[in-house]
């Protein structure tokens, strides 16, 4: 299935700005694929960071235009670690309140690094910690395979920080973010929906 900007318009999902700074677009009703936009000029969002994260679901990805750089992490739990990690509380809709976990202090280490191009398609397991980076003006198609409901996912933050947890993922102006899904539109035309998304 093929969708111009004026059909993403007509799905009646409103997109959100994730605290890490991309744009998030629902394509179906259950949640499972979400169209992503890293706006090529920043767009403020969170005052802390928590770009380290895990999910409780499986997913898959292709970029539809851009790079994005994927890195994976493995936690070392340790006393004298510079993260501690968070779990994500639902308050509502999409959005979420950090919790710190107790004795989660530790430190990542990378595991492994990719820069995936337009085109270019891949898989992620659920419960792993990874950092994705847009490189410019960076869009994905991302589609949950499997889901875990009984698990939350979490976030790293350093020790030194705490996670900004007044952030509200639909306050920034929808016109903005629907701008932003246009310039990426206006560049690929459509947003290619493979079979058994939607």
């Amino acid at each position: 299935m093929k969708l111009a900007f004026e059909d993403l318009k007509a799905l009646g999902n409103k997109p959100r700005l994730h605290g890490n700074g991309f744009i998030q677009l629902n394509l179906d009703k259950n949640n499972m694929t979400r169209f992503h936009v890293w706006p090529g000029a920043q767009i403020e969002a969170q005052s802390v960071s928590t770009q380290i994260h895990d999910h409780i679901f499986e997913m898959e990805s292709t970029i539809l235009l851009g790079e994005l750089e994927h890195t994976v992490y493995e936690p070392v739990f340790r006393d004298t670690g510079k993260y501690l990690l968070y779990q994500a509380e639902p308050r509502m809709e999409e959005d979420t309140e950090l919790v710190a976990i107790l004795g989660s202090r530790c430190d990542l280490e990378i595991s492994q690094k990719y820069n995936f191009k337009k085109g270019d398609t891949y898989q992620f397991e659920a419960f792993k910690f990874h950092e994705s980076l847009g490189n410019g003006l960076t869009a994905t198609i991302m589609h949950k395979t499997a889901v875990h409901k009984d698990k939350k996912p979490r976030v790293a933050c350093l020790v030194t920080e705490k996670p900004d947890n007044d952030f509200n993922r639909y306050s920034k102006d929808e016109e903005l973010l629907w701008a932003e899904i246009k310039k990426v539109l206006d560049v690929i035309k459509f947003v290619e929906v493979p079979e058994g998304y939607l």
